[in-house]
């Protein structure tokens, strides 16, 4: 008695939750659904959980007696529904039956999802009563489906009917193949017969179910059947595919007729059947094959063989075939060895068309024992071209152990290795290579030993040492090779840079002062400003290293953020003193743009009034404002006012209005 009063008091309580969440369920807003939805969800998953089959079953019960309830509004009922689909077993089946009985296309839709997955047995017969009773294209497909997925053996009558329907055939043949009963299977055969589209793919999925439900004899007994008799390349290589995972020696020996087909369907789903059935036996069993193949299928074959197959890839390369060529030179770069780098090599070096681009991709590729090894050999050996094409691999391969050689290379007479070797060297040289390529640069002869020397320097991790390597070597240079060397130091930067440069623009040479001047105008720390300033402010500098002066300040001043802003305004202002042309001073005035300050703020407003500077002005300090909205909203607000005062423009107008409005 106090059993069944606690069963009761527990019935109770989850009635009581799944009534006080219905209102919800069914709430006017959409998106006030979700949170009851998610809530119900949580509680059905709890109930289902293992060891707790009483409250799956209690509350499965309540589920199934709100869900066809017709107080119960809609969109609450077919939520409830949803979450039988989890949880629904034989307590539930009467009231899905009904609800797939009843006129709603949403609940009904919903009921057919809860049966086809109701573990009951007796799930099946209200699907297959409702597919007696037709009903639209889309309605009778959904119930062949619910009933192939349940392998229901006894709809098979009912879905071979839907066969000879094109509307539905494809529906029923695959849900035949699920079932894979004898009698589906002859069903299937029967419209295959016929003529009806999808008889053959329903038997492919009979095969793979047969074979998955350890039955392998009758599920190679179709794929036989079909692989021999099927019109359709597409089935037939599936048949093959399935036959794989049925009958190991039935695919064996399938396998070469399958590869001599003029199909490349048929040739991959072969190649992947051996891959099945001989497992890391398949590159020896199909090298045995390769011989007799035809260009298309030798490519398949060749793509997979591995390794211990590097002499008959090494011989495929030579195939009278380019494709074959190519995917043997393609294989070659991804599981080859140092034996194969002679044939790469030539293709590489004489190959025509996709086969030499080929061989030289496996040359920066291939990672087989010693094959980097024999790559540097042959750089170092042979004629000027074929050693361009092993430096070339080298490049290709980063391997950065081959820089010194590479160094060495390209201080030969011979353009074609040099330009090769320094090529490879501003891919991969590192510091320890820039002492020999600027003794290559000063020496004259190497004209491509500049290029390589700027790569290094522009991603060397230590610019200060790498600095010091050169500022030594300025000091011996001839002056039409500082340049060079100086344009090195602007990349490289630094305070001991600068002031070597610094000082060489300084000199009565005017070949050495140019040179200096140029790299100044490149440096990229804000320190060269106060260098810069100097040659702006210089009486008896030339127009030019003026321009490029004042130019280089303005850069730096908009750049260098993480300088104080008093200094970039500090710099702006001086230049501006010193700028020969109304161009630079407008260049300045946008700098003085990108510096939250006041002081930059005031520099720029009497600009405001100057007809040659109002339009760039205006812009400058609107920048300005935008910039300082957050941190200082009353100079916004000023400068704004200031350009909206000034009546530069509509558009500048309406960018200041804008922003007085946001503040």
């Amino acid at each position: 008695m106090l059993l069944w009063a606690v069963a009761l008091s527990a019935l109770a309580g989850v009635e009581q939750t799944i009534n006080d969440l219905l209102p919800k369920l069914a709430a006017a807003k959409v998106e006030d659904r979700h949170a009851p939805q998610m809530e119900l969800q949580a509680f059905t998953l709890n109930a289902a959980r293992p060891g707790a089959e009483a409250e799956r079953a209690e509350l499965a019960k309540v589920l199934a007696a709100k869900a066809t309830d017709p107080a119960v509004p809609q969109a609450a009922r077919v939520w409830l529904v949803r979450q039988l689909e989890y949880i629904g077993a034989a307590e539930s089946v009467a009231a899905l039956a009904t609800l797939l009985q009843g006129q709603d296309a949403e609940l009904k839709e919903c009921a057919r999802r809860a049966l086809e997955k109701n573990p009951a047995p007796g799930a099946s017969e209200p699907l297959r009563a409702a597919l007696k009773q037709g009903g639209e294209t889309a309605w009778r497909m959904g119930l062949i489906q619910s009933l192939g997925e349940r392998r229901d053996a006894a709809a098979v009558e009912l879905i071979v009917s839907g066969l000879s329907q094109p509307e539905i055939s494809g529906a029923a043949a695959v849900a035949l193949g699920k079932i894979a009963s004898e009698e589906a299977v002859e069903g299937l055969w029967g419209a295959c017969r016929q003529g009806h589209a999808g008889a053959e793919d329903g038997l492919i999925e009979a095969a793979n179910e047969l074979a998955a439900t350890g039955k392998p004899k009758a599920a190679a007994a179709i794929c036989s059947k079909l692989y021999t008799a099927s019109r359709e390349t597409r089935i037939r290589a599936a048949a093959l595919a399935a036959l794989a995972h049925a009958d190991r020696e039935k695919t064996k020996e399938m396998i070469p007729q399958a590869l001599s087909e003029p199909n490349w369907r048929l040739q991959i789903a072969a190649v992947e059947a051996a891959r099945e059935v001989y497992g890391k036996s398949a590159s020896a069993a199909l090298v045995k094959l390769l011989s007799g193949l035809k260009a298309e299928a030798k490519v398949f074959v060749v793509r997979m063989l591995e390794a211990s197959e590097e002499k008959e890839l090494i011989a495929a390369a030579a195939d009278s075939e380019e494709t074959v060529r190519m995917a043997a030179l393609e294989r070659l770069g991804q599981i080859g060895s140092a034996a194969a780098i002679p044939v790469l090599f030539q293709s590489a070096l004489g190959g025509a068309g996709g086969a030499q681009k080929a061989a030289a991709a496996a040359l920066t590729s291939i990672a087989g024992p010693n094959a980097g090894a024999a790559i540097v050999k042959l750089a170092g050996t042979g004629d000027a071209k074929s050693r361009a094409v092993a430096i070339n691999a080298l490049a290709g391969r980063g391997d950065a152990s081959a820089a010194p050689a590479l160094l060495k290379y390209a201080g030969e007479s011979d353009l074609e290795v040099s330009a090769a070797a320094c090529a490879a060297l501003a891919r991969l040289g590192t510091d320890k290579e820039l002492d020999g390529l600027i003794q290559l640069v000063l020496g004259g002869k190497t004209p491509c030993a500049a290029a390589a020397l700027q790569a290094i320097a522009g991603r060397t991790t230590d610019k200060a040492a790498a600095a010091e390597k050169v500022i030594v070597r300025t000091q011996t240079a001839k002056p039409e090779q500082l340049a060079l060397l100086f344009e090195v130091l602007a990349m490289l930067g630094g305070r001991e840079a600068l002031v070597a440069v610094s000082s060489a623009a300084a000199t009565n040479n005017e070949e050495i002062r140019d040179a200096a001047i140029r790299a100044l105008a490149n440096w990229p720390d804000f320190l060269a400003t106060k260098s810069l300033l100097v040659v702006a402010h210089d009486p008896q500098v030339k127009r030019v290293h003026s321009v490029l002066a004042i130019q280089a300040i303005a850069r730096l001043v908009r750049s260098s953020e993480t300088e104080s802003p008093a200094a970039r305004v500090e710099a702006a202002l001086a230049a501006m003193k010193a700028a020969p042309r109304d161009e630079e001073r407008k260049l300045l005035l946008s700098a003085l743009g990108s510096v939250p300050d006041r002081k930059a703020a005031e520099a720029i407003k009497p600009y405001l009034s100057d007809p040659k500077f109002q339009k760039e002005a205006g812009l400058a300090a609107l920048n300005l404002a935008e910039s300082l909205r957050k941190p200082d909203r009353s100079l916004a607000r000023e400068l704004a006012q200031a350009v909206k005062d000034a009546a530069l423009s509509e558009d500048l107008t309406r960018r200041a209005d804008a922003i007085l409005k946001r503040n």
